[in-house]
Formats: structure tokens, sequence, C-alpha cells
């Protein structure tokens, strides 16, 4: 039950199969229990088989795998019979039947290597030419079976049958004999390949050694009313590196969820390689949708010269529908165009010319070069020409490259990427859009064509690129000229890209040119419009005075909308240029983060910019930044920023750099976090670029007018300034590292330290103003607060007293006024008096002079000195308001005795009565008693009373 079939092997020049019986019987059966066997028929000259002629190579168990059946001939064939190599009912897959021949004609032929469960297996035809003709006829040997055959023809009706038994269907040309135009397969007009019953995908395969053409072909498996199985549709022209082209004219292939790939090499007679006109493509099924492949490779050592004087790849008024499935052409030109997609040429609402996806991915690359006779101009990488090119949630991708070979003496010079006649690439979901167009001479990387309204002309509308999300723009050339031209107008709805790119001419990958310098705004003057062919052929324009390469006007910036907009990438290595005002009403991005510089040339104004850079980002005079949030990054030089226009506002500046970080602004600034949207080049998807902290060699940050906040951590290795116009502050705690740091403001009044504190002996200074009057001296070692305010100090000395003939005592003074914690250890002065040794008794002024290190304004209050004849012992305070000069308490006081020496009165003493004496000496007694040198005169108040 498990053994194969065996062999049948009939060999011969001519051989004739006929079976005279009725019915229809399996005249040679190979079938198996297990699986089937294996029957073959092979002729050095011609084989003849009649219409009743059965051959069996099938598994006849549950499951098993259909056999072989070869019937080949050297000559022609006539073949009219059944050959079935089925798998099994519940397993297996189907076999593989092949009739061929030089010429053959297999009108009526019936071929079944079905599989119920399994996989299908193939009808294969191999002649040297072929022509699939409509119709169902049966057919029935001549008179003579062994005439000769001047063709092969094959009905669309019995590959009809072979694929609706699920039967894939293989027709492969081979080298012609002796005949060098052989090897073609063609449709005669009205052919329908058509599928409309099974569930397993099938393949209708052609290969042909030359060419594959048709006219008013239908290839179709069938939706409606009952869903056929998938078709998936494979043509390739020009086998084993022969030339060869597709060309089919005013038909259709809809596939039901199959795959639909064609490849050509092309040929010097024909003007594309693979042409389609008015042969829409509908890969939409009911259970998935099927993918489009168009590709005509790069040429290699075994390909011949082409000619392609229109494209490689044209495509007109055709219309491919894909759905979830994939599109993607791929076209090299050696001579002309790479891929043309064309739509009516007269309408440009006809629904025409539209290449469409929901989720799947579209991808058209083409390489091209010089030709004279290209309806072109000179031959472009890639022209959409009145076409739409759409997606709703997948990726689009159109990379062009114009080659420089040949003579290039006509005008105008060839494009990398052409819209133009109102040409439209669009995502209206979460699709991504790349553009990226390059010409190795002096046209154009890149060009959107203007609106055409002349009279005798059709009228277009401007070229288009639209994406609901981000759009990615590169191009180069040779920088005589703009490398980008866009007359029409591009939306991001979220991220624009622009930047310097190309296309690889051996793979048709995308690339990008990180040493191409960008340059923002300017008026190149373009030249006047060509009509070539029936076809407008945008010209690049004209250089004038711009330096040519990747440049972006005035005029062009005001064409393009994005909710941000970002110039250059992660990888772009060389300058970025603003040679004039650039006024963005969305944030905006300059970046350059492998090397180059950025220099602002002329003022630039957006809501948030970037300037991200692995060079020196640098602004000319007058070249103010206004903008609510900035971030300047060098990662490998210098950030020198300060123009006194500059205008960003109390938001937030962000950034650093490897050298130096100088930023002035004209109002209240903010240091703080700041992220932007940059762009990652290698993975061609937008960035956030953040700054948590700045960080720099030496920083300097000013305002000139208003506060300066800090709100973030930064930190120098050289140095760094803050300078404020009014007030620093710190509500959020923001530090200060690494070397040592100054902050500068007007004044104290007001301020928000956050916990900052200066260093050293002088941690706070005044009347010193940044570039300045100053009057201190700032120490480099230690951080410090520098106020141009100056706050006012007063020293007060003390009073002080000294017996005559002594010397005059210490002076000391108290410090009042300090502020902000201040010690006073600036503060420093010498104190004298005009007292001398020998000055007499009385009371002398204690002066003194001061100044402060840290800038206080110093105010002395002078202290006192009392000299006297005798101080009394526990003197403490000399009352200058009570003294008198002489009292009968004192003026006999004479010297140091232990006891009073008399008791009587002492003769021409001079004693004072009346108004209480008493009192008025006790009073003196109190302040300064020294009774031990009294003498007794029994004197009315005199020391006796005591």
């Amino acid at each position: 039950a498990s053994r194969a079939g065996g062999s049948i092997d009939i060999g011969g020049r001519n051989i004739l199969i006929q079976n005279n019986f009725q019915p229809v019987g399996n005249f040679f059966d190979a079938s198996g229990a297990g699986s089937g066997g294996t029957i073959t028929v092979r002729g050095t000259g011609g084989i003849a088989i009649d219409q009743n002629v059965g051959m069996a190579a099938d598994a006849v168990s549950a499951s098993g795998n259909g056999g072989t059946i070869r019937v080949v001939a050297g000559g022609d064939l006539r073949s009219y019979g059944s050959y079935t190599a089925r798998g099994g009912q519940q397993g297996g897959n189907g076999g593989l039947v092949e009739t061929s021949g030089t010429n053959f004609d297999l009108t009526g032929i019936r071929v079944d290597a079905s599989a119920p469960q399994g996989i299908g297996g193939t009808w294969l035809l191999d002649p040297a030419n072929v022509t699939i003709a409509h119709g169902t006829a049966s057919g029935s040997l001549p008179g003579d079976p062994f005439a000769p055959l001047s063709d092969s023809t094959v009905q669309d009706g019995d590959i009809n049958a072979a694929l609706n038994k699920g039967t894939s269907v293989t027709i492969a040309t081979t080298a012609p004999n002796g005949n060098s135009f052989g090897g073609d397969i063609g449709f005669n007009e009205g052919v329908v390949i058509n599928v409309d019953s099974g569930t397993s995908p099938v393949n209708f395969n052609l290969q042909a050694w030359r060419n594959i053409s048709g006219f008013d072909t239908t290839i179709q498996s069938q939706s409606q009313p009952v869903s056929a199985a998938p078709l998936n549709v494979n043509f390739a022209a020009g086998l084993s590196g022969n030339s060869g082209t597709i060309s089919l004219n005013s038909g259709s292939i809809t596939t039901n969820g199959g795959n639909v790939t064609m490849t050509a090499l092309g040929n010097d007679f024909s003007g594309c390689a693979i042409c389609l006109n008015n042969m829409p493509i509908n890969t939409l099924g009911t259970t998935g949708d099927g993918s489009v492949n168009l590709s005509v490779p790069a040429p290699g050592s075994t390909v011949p010269l082409g000619g392609f004087t229109t494209a490689a790849i044209n495509l007109v008024d055709t219309d491919i529908t894909a759905g979830r499935g994939n599109v993607d052409i791929t076209g090299f030109a050696q001579n002309g165009t790479g891929v043309r997609v064309q739509g009516s040429l007269f309408s440009v609402e006809g629904g025409q010319g539209v290449i469409t996806t929901t989720t799947g991915h579209i991808n058209i690359t083409g390489v091209g070069a010089f030709s004279s006779n290209s309806s072109d101009g000179s031959g472009q990488g890639v022209v959409i020409s009145n076409a739409r090119v759409a997606s709703v949630d997948g990726n689009i991708a159109v990379r062009g490259l114009r080659q420089v070979a040949g003579d290039e003496s006509g005008p105008p010079p060839g494009n990398g990427v052409l819209l133009q006649n109102g040409a439209q690439i669009a995502t209206t979901g979460a699709g991504d859009i790349e553009v990226t167009g390059e010409t190795q001479g002096a046209g154009a990387g890149l060009v959107l064509t203007a609106a055409v309204t002349d009279p005798q002309l059709v009228n277009y509308p401007a070229s288009t690129i639209d994406g609901n999300r981000n759009v990615v723009l590169r191009a180069s050339n040779d920088r005589s000229s703009d490398a980008i031209v866009l007359n029409g107008t591009v939306r991001a709805g979220q991220v624009l890209d622009l930047r310097p790119g190309g296309v690889n001419a051996a793979t048709g990958a995308g690339e990008d040119r990180t040493a191409e310098p960008i340059y923002l705004m300017g008026n190149p003057t373009p030249a006047p419009a060509v009509f070539a062919s029936a076809f407008l052929v945008a010209p690049s324009p004209s250089a004038g005075s711009d330096p040519g390469g990747f440049w972006i006007s005035t005029d062009e910036m005001s064409r393009l909308t994005a909710a941000a907009i970002v110039a250059g990438g992660s990888t772009h290595a060389a300058d970025i240029h603003v040679l004039a005002p650039l006024v963005s009403s969305v944030p905006i991005t300059l970046q350059n983060n492998a090397g180059g510089n950025i220099d602002l040339g002329a003022p630039v104004s957006a809501p948030t910019l970037g300037l991200i850079s692995g060079g020196n980002i640098t602004q000319a005079a007058g070249a103010s930044i206004t903008a609510g949030t900035l971030l300047a990054q060098s990662l490998g030089g210098n950030v020198i920023l300060s123009d006194p226009g500059n205008a960003v506002s109390a938001d937030t500046l962000g950034g650093g750099a490897a050298g130096r970080f100088e930023f002035v602004n004209s109002g209240p600034l903010k240091l703080g976090p700041v992220s932007v949207i940059g762009y990652d080049s290698n993975g061609n998807q937008p960035q956030v670029v953040a700054a948590a902290s700045m960080a720099a060699n030496t920083m300097l940050v000013r305002t000139l007018s208003g506060s300066l906040t800090l709100d973030t951590a930064v930190s120098t290795t050289g140095g760094a300034d803050l300078v404020a116009a009014t007030t620093f502050q710190n509500p959020g705690g923001g530090s200060l590292g690494g070397a040592p740091w100054r902050v500068w403001a007007d004044t104290w009044v007001g301020e928000s330290r956050g916990g900052l504190a200066g260093s050293g002996q002088l941690p706070n200074l005044y009347h010193c103003a940044y570039l300045g009057l100053c009057t201190v001296t700032v120490s480099p070692g230690d951080n410090h607060f520098i106020y141009a305010q100056q706050p006012s100090l007063t020293v007060n000395i003390g009073n002080f007293a000294r017996p005559v003939g002594q010397p005059n005592p210490n002076f000391t003074y108290t410090l009042a006024g300090l502020i902000l914690g201040d010690t006073g250890a600036g503060v420093a002065g010498t104190m004298g008096t005009t007292a001398g040794l020998q000055s007499p008794a009385g009371v002398y002024p204690v002066f003194g002079t001061f100044t402060s290190a840290e800038g206080y304004l110093v105010n002395v209050v002078p202290g006192q000195l009392l000299v006297s004849s005798v101080l009394p012992q526990a003197a403490r305070f000399v009352d200058v308001l009570r003294e008198e000069p002489t009292t009968y308490l004192y003026d006999r006081n004479i010297g140091q005795a232990p006891i009073c020496l008399a008791t009587g009165p002492l003769d021409g003493e001079r004693a004072q009565q009346g108004n209480d004496v008493l009192a008025r000496e006790w009073s003196r007694v109190r302040t300064r008693p020294n009774l031990i040198s009294c003498v007794d005169t029994e004197r009315s108040n005199g020391c006796s009373d005591f």
C-alpha cells in the first residue's frame, strides 16, 4: 500500500501514440499505491499523441505525492490527450507534467497535477516560441501527424483548466536553434487567464528566453461570486543573461491575494524592459493581499548593453493596487531612465497611474543614464509624471540616480528623481515617506515641478509630497547647481527631514552624503521649462551666486509644512550654513553630530530651535536667534552665540560644548533641561535629542536685561560665569560644579540662591559689574556671587582713656551692616589719634581709614580718647559732660599716702559753699574714687566728709 508506481520509458525518433478505443483511458499508467511513478516519452524527432490517450502517475493511496510525466520532443510535439500526476486525497503534493518540443500544438490538452490536501504540482511547457491563444477547442491529430509546425500554440482554456484543478502552469521558452529572434512568449488579443475555483494558491509562470508580450490580455483569479484560489503571476524575460522585455498593453492582472513578479533585462530594440501600458494590477484578496515586484536588475558582465530610450520600467496609465501587500519597482537603465510612472497625459483626475497600498510598503528605485533619444530629456533616475503613489499605513521610498555616461551635449541635464505634471506621493495614516535623488552631473537630485498653466499646453497642478507622518528628502549632485528644487509643496504631519543623500549605483540602496554641506535660504533662479516629446521636463536652476549642492531657498522653505523640521541628521558630518533669514513657525533643528560646523550667517527664528553639531556653533554679527526654547550642543567644538539681539524667551536654554559655551540673551533666561527633535540617519526615524544638564570647558551665559534662572546642573572644567542683568534665581536647587564659578547679578535683593554658596574668605563680592566698573579683586580659585550694587558697612571705633604720659591703648572697632552671611573678613584699615605721649589731659578723637575687599561702601564712626592727669583706678568711662576742672576733693590730691596726714584746716584753701556741692562731688567720687591719697583738712566738703 505504500509502494511507489513504476517507470515507463519510451524513446525513439518519431513517436506516434494513438488510442483507437473509446472512451479515453489511461494508455500509460504509472500510478502507485504510495506515490506516483514516472512516465517518460522522448523523441529525437517529433511526437504525436492523440486526444484519446491518457497518461497517469497518480498517488492512489490516501496520502502520497504525484509522480512525473515527461513528453519531450526534439522536434515538434502534437499532444491532445490527458495527463494526471495527482497527489493523494488526504495528503501529499502534486507531481510534474512536462510537454515540450521545438514547436507544439496542445489544443484541448488536459493536465491535472493537483493535490487536494497538499501543494499542487506543475505543468511545464518548454517550446522555442509560444503563442497563448484564446479558446477551448479540442484538438486531434491531422492526417500527417508529423507535419511541421511553424509555431507553438496553447489555449488559454487549457491553461485555465489546469489552474482550476489546482495545477500551476509554467511556460519556459528555450534558446532558439539558429533563430536569434526566438524564445518569445506572446498573448493573442483577447486572451483570458481565469481562475474561478480552488482554494490553494496556484502559479502562472512565464519564463522567456527573450520577450513576453500581450495586448488586451486578462489574467485573473475571481473573487466574486465565489472566491477562487489566489493566483501568483510570475513573468521573467531575458533568461540566462539574454536580453528580453515584458510588454503588456490594455489588459489587467487581478490575483485575489496572489503575488505579481516581473523581471526583465531589456534589449537594444525596445524602449523599455518592462512596459505596462493601461495594464492595472490588483492583488487584493479575501484572506490576504499579494505583493507586486517589478525588477530590471543592475547590469552585470554577462548582460549586453541595453537601449532604454524611454525607461527600464515604464508604467503608463497603469494602476497598481496592493492593499496589505508590498510594491517594489526597481529599474536599472544603462541608457535612459530607470523607472517612469506616467498617468493619463491629458487627464489629471483620470484615475490612472495610481500605485496604492494600505499597510503594504511601496519602494520605487531607478538608476538611469544619459540617452539622446530619451523622451525624458537626457535620462532620469525616477520620473513620476501626473501619477499618484500613495499608502495609508505603509512606508513609501522613492530613490533615483542619474549616472553620467556618454555625450551630454543635449540639454537639459538629467535628474535623480523628477516629480512633474502634478505628481503626488502621499501617506494618509502611519506611513513614512522617503524620497532620495542624486545625479552625478549638473542636474538636480530631486525636483518637484510647479503648476503648469500654459494655454498651449496641458494644465497641471504643482507636484506634491504629502506625508501624514514623517517625510525625508535627500538629494545631491556635483554642486555646480542646486541639488534640490522644490517648486511644488511638501507636507509632513510630524517631522520633515532635509539632508544630502544619494543612491548606490550597484544596489539602488539609499545612502547619506554626509560630506555634502547644507545651505539654508536664498533664492536660486530656475531656468525655463523644456517641453520634450509631450512630457514636461523640469530643468535644474542656474546656480548664479549660490554655492550649489544641497540648498533650500527662502521660497522653498515657504512651501514646506511640518510639525517639526530637521536639516541634517545624526550622521551628517559637513557644515550647515544659514545664509539668509530663516523664519519657521514650527520647531526646527540643525543637526550634524558627526562633524562640521553650524554657521548662522543670518537671523533664525523658531518656537523651538535645536543646534546640534560635532563642530563649532557660531553666529555672525546681527544673526540673532529668536526662540522660545534653544538647545545648543557641540559635541566636539565651541558654542559661541553672543549676539546681543538673541531673544530666547524666559523658557529654557540648554546644551553644552566640548570647548567654550557662550550665550548672550537680550532678556531674561532660564538654564534647564531641554529636548528637541532630531533625526536618526541610520534608522531614518526622528529621535529626541535631550540635554538634562549642561557641561562645557568654560561657560558664559549672560542676560542683558532681566533675571537669569538656574534650573539644571551646570558643570565645567575651566570655569563658569553666569551673568544676570538683574537678579539670579535658583528656585529649584540647580547645581554648579567642576571648576570655580561666578554668579554675577545687579543686586541680591529678591534673589533665590537655592542652596548655592560661594567659597573662600570672600564668597560674596560687591560693586563689581561684569565687563564694567569693578572695585574688587575676584580670586580665580573660589566660587563667588558678585553684585554690581554696593551695600554700606559701618565701622564703629570704640572710646578709650589713658593717663597723661602713658602710651595710647590698642584701638578696636565693631562692624555693622554686613549682609548675606559675610564676616567682614575683607575689611581692613588703620586707626589713630592726635594725642601723643606728652599731650596734656583732654579728650581726643580716634579716627580711622578702612577698606572692604568685598566691595562694601565703608562708613567710619570715630571714637574718643580721654587723656587725664589722674585716672581713677576703677574708671571704665569718662563722664566728659559732667567733669569740672577743679574741686576741693581733687586739687589736694598730692600723691600716694597710706592715711590722711592732717586733721586741721589748710591755709589758703578755698572751699566752695552752698548749692549742695557735696552731692556733686560725691557723684564724681562714685565714678572715680581715689581716696588713698586724700589729705584730711577738716574742711567742709573735703576729704573728711568721705
